[in-house]
């Protein structure tokens, strides 16, 4: 499982906190080499909302997973669904391949972790300019 967040784009001129609606970038989530999840999204929501999850799964309280987006009225745009006590999935609305429902709650926490690290190089880089 391989995750990308590129073309990030700042529009907070520098506001103190950043808004969450200050910077948008697509996501890019690919399975086993097909394309799982492809859209622009509001990547400060999105980490916000998996912080909260890897908190409460820090704490034994695993439950699933829901990313709503401000700028969606769709429902989820991201789920991360427990299906039997050792088996996940991820599901979408704008899914383009169905992803594996065999997959470990630790891939979902490393996504999770790559997803915060690409967030922070993106943050880091915009703060050399």
């Amino acid at each position: 499982m391989t995750l990308s967040l590129t073309n990030l784009q700042w529009s907070d001129d520098g506001l103190t906190p950043t808004p969450f609606y200050a910077l948008d970038g697509r996501l890019v989530i690919d399975i086993d080499g097909k394309g799982f999840f492809d859209a622009v999204i509001l990547p400060l929501e999105l980490g916000e909302q998996l912080a909260r999850w890897q908190a409460l799964v820090k704490f034994n309280i695993v439950q699933t997973f829901t990313y709503h987006s401000m700028e969606c009225d769709e429902g989820p745009l991201l789920i991360f669904r427990q299906l039997t006590p050792t088996s996940w999935t991820l599901v979408s609305p704008w899914e383009e391949h169905p992803a594996p429902r065999d997959l470990s709650l630790q891939h979902l926490i490393d996504l999770a972790q790559t997803f915060h690290a690409l967030l922070s190089q993106g943050r880091a880089a915009r703060h050399q300019r």
